[in-house]
């Protein structure tokens, strides 16, 4: 045992040693001899730092493994709670040390020491409600709830809120008599659905999984994908998969669908009960806004100049000056068949199935707007300018003929639409031939018996467009 320094009374000694000074303390102070030493302040910290009811403080020096000095808490030590306060924290912040005291995990420390008292604050009904309520809003976690917590316990409180979502989902599957699974690959992930049906003919859907494919391919690496989400979703609170759940699961699946891909499709080789497989009928019918333009080059020019190729339509729509010029002209057309007000880009979007009819329509709508924006270019930009020179292109290629073929592809196009829409919902097979033959009709009378020019539509309005001239001075 270090002796205490010789220039410390026994007076002196007993007022330290109740104030909780060591030994250990008094001798480094006497061997420091550093100015301003951090373990001279340690009768502060005690005075601050009381263990409960015990009448002393819990903060007590130590030597770490490397020699160095520490601080712990014995009242964490003697209560075996696995913290870094019981083996020893190097730090001199009185901050941290308050930070501990105040914690919950101390204060339990001391109940179960018989040194104090601790009631944790348990959330209430209400308290999630306003969580649930918030993240639907989807505000940002840094603001917190409202009379209910900060960033840390709302994170913590959502995290409880998926977890109890995704125990109902376990269960209901759990007691399902017939599961449907959908499948949909894109960019190299694969996203997994699933609607099931109990006993009682209730219905619930919700996500299975949504995995990268990592560095697996085709059919095997879909499939090891697919195992691999079922078995994450069979996950028990103790990360163990719940092997009863996993095949219950994939012995009540009846119905699979997937995009017509050899690949997806043999997917489905995992289930062995399946009783329906299907493809999905929505994404083959966009092929219908995509193929048939292909066929003949003049149609193809014109969907290129007015949605998808690299022409004047698309750089106004991409550039926010260019369409707030657009909106301002549609706004001021006075013959428009719908209103202007909510106009503020062509709506181009490659990715999105509706990129040939929305576009393509709304280009024959308000083609005045468009012909003034053109023309604003020219003049403000100059025919030199890239803008320029795709805005000649634009009225070189787009004269009467093609305008009017422009509008029939729109109303082509929004007949391929209601036929997309109606397999992108909950629809019935049954009445699958009889959509089919509804759209094969009404294409028939459109195109192959003229009667597109005396329907109302995109064509009639591009017909009575040309009816008044324009002229430009390019």
């Amino acid at each position: 045992m270090p002796r205490p320094p010789a220039k410390v009374g026994k007076s002196d000694l007993a007022i330290l040693e109740a104030a909780g000074v060591t030994l250990e303390d008094l001798q480094h102070w006497e061997d420091c001899g550093e100015t301003g030493c951090d373990r001279r302040n340690i009768p502060e910290w005690h005075k601050k730092l009381q263990a409960g009811t015990s009448g002393k403080t819990w903060l007590c020096s130590a030597v770490g493994p490397d020699g160095a000095w520490t601080l712990q808490c014995w009242v964490c030590k003697a209560a075996k709670v696995d913290s870094a306060w019981s083996t020893g924290v190097a730090t001199k912040l009185l901050g941290n040390m308050q930070r501990h005291h105040k914690s919950h995990q101390h204060q339990e420390a001391l109940a179960k020491l018989g040194l104090g008292e601790f009631e944790q604050d348990l959330e209430t009904a209400e308290d999630f409600q306003k969580v649930m309520k918030s993240r639907k809003e989807t505000g940002a976690l840094r603001q917190g709830v409202a009379g209910v917590g900060g960033r840390k316990k709302i994170t913590q409180m959502q995290y409880c809120l998926g977890r109890a979502l995704f125990t109902l989902d376990q269960e209901f599957l759990r007691n399902a008599q017939v599961i449907a699974i959908s499948e949909d690959v894109r960019q190299h992930k694969v996203l997994i659905r699933y609607a099931a049906c109990d006993s009682n003919l209730q219905i619930r859907s919700g996500l299975l999984g949504y995995f990268e494919l990592g560095t697996h391919s085709g059919n095997i690496g879909l499939r090891k994908a697919m195992k691999v989400a079922l078995e994450v979703f069979c996950l028990d609170f103790d990360g163990e998969v719940d092997r009863g759940l996993l095949e219950h699961i994939a012995d009540k699946v009846e119905l699979f669908t997937a995009d017509a891909a050899s690949d997806e499709q043999l997917a489905q080789g995992l289930f062995a009960n399946l009783r329906f497989v299907t493809k999905d009928r929505a994404h083959a019918s966009t092929r219908l806004l995509e193929r048939p333009w292909q066929a003949d080059s003049e149609l193809s020019r014109i969907v290129d100049q007015l949605a998808l190729g690299r022409s004047v339509v698309r750089r106004i729509h991409n550039s926010p000056h260019l369409s707030t010029i657009f909106a301002q002209y549609c706004q001021q057309m006075n013959d428009a068949p719908l209103t202007g007000a909510r106009i503020k880009n062509l709506s181009v979007a490659k990715q999105r199935f509706a990129s040939i009819s929305k576009p393509v329509g709304r280009r024959v709508l308000y083609l005045e707007a468009l012909l003034n924006t053109i023309v604003w270019i020219l003049v403000n930009r100059g025919p030199s300018t890239d803008e320029g020179k795709l805005a000649i292109e634009f009225l070189e290629v787009m004269g009467e003929e093609q305008l009017v073929l422009a509008g029939m592809i729109s109303d082509l196009s929004d007949e391929c639409m209601r036929l997309v829409r109606y397999f992108d919902g909950d629809y019935d097979l049954a009445g699958t031939c009889v959509q089919l033959k509804c759209f094969m009709v009404r294409i028939h009378f459109l195109v192959n018996q003229g009667r597109i020019f005396d329907t109302v539509g995109y064509t009639q309005r591009c017909i009575h467009q040309l009816q008044n001239a324009r002229g430009f001075i390019v």
